[in-house]
């Protein structure tokens, strides 16, 4: 049998140190693949090959960072059209690129509804993976499909407890850093009423929680 497990690398536990593993480092893309990944996102139009090129340079190496440069353009009207068959609908001298993985994110999160900005700062506070009952009771008026369809969480769970988890953990952390404190500790706050109103005997065991 064989066993694959992926972590990030700054994970420094046990499964670092498991006997017999072999830990294979994933190095960034190269030029050419990240090229063909700009390539397929943005798509194969003829008036895209500036702006695949600017992309492609910012994202250096970056998959992920790729991904959400043309989210954050596609959202701003920069692109137009489906994933994999944009237009663009700007001369590339004129469109702005996000410097960063966090700037590209930060600027997708600014222009969702502010429901929805409410519930990614909530379901931030309650970890990378939460259940929609406990973000419900937290108090606000939870927008989770926004964010479904914004690629800003996945759905894992559709039984009768529905979970979800964020998408990628640089959305998790940008979201919860870009809330002023007070807001982040009355969030925590109602977090963690909500977790002891589930059930007030466990108190102990929730207590780290």
């Amino acid at each position: 049998s064989l066993v694959l497990v992926t972590y990030r690398p700054d994970y420094h536990g046990a499964l670092t140190r498991v006997a017999g593993a072999q830990t294979v480092v994933l190095a960034p893309l190269s030029d050419s693949e990240t090229a063909g990944l700009v390539s397929e996102l943005i798509g194969p139009d003829p008036s895209n090959a500036a702006l695949r090129q600017t992309v492609a340079a910012r994202a250096a190496g970056n998959p992920f960072f790729a991904e959400e440069i043309v989210r954050e353009l596609a959202g701003r009207g920069v692109l137009r059209g489906e994933p994999g068959a944009y237009l663009s609908a700007a001369e590339v001298g004129d469109v702005s690129v996000p410097v960063t993985l966090q700037a590209a994110i930060a600027a997708r999160i600014d222009r969702i509804g502010a429901a929805a900005k409410r519930t990614l700062s909530a379901a931030s506070v309650l970890g990378a993976r939460f259940d929609l009952d406990l973000l419900a009771a937290m108090g606000d008026d939870v927008k989770v499909d926004e964010l479904v369809a914004a690629q800003f969480i996945d759905k894992v769970r559709f039984a009768r407890q529905r979970e979800y988890v964020f998408h990628h953990p640089s959305i998790r952390t940008v979201a919860y850093e870009l809330q002023p404190e007070s807001d982040r500790a009355e969030l925590h706050r109602r977090a963690a009423a909500a977790i002891e109103s589930r059930n007030s005997v466990a108190g102990d065991e929730n207590a780290a929680l």
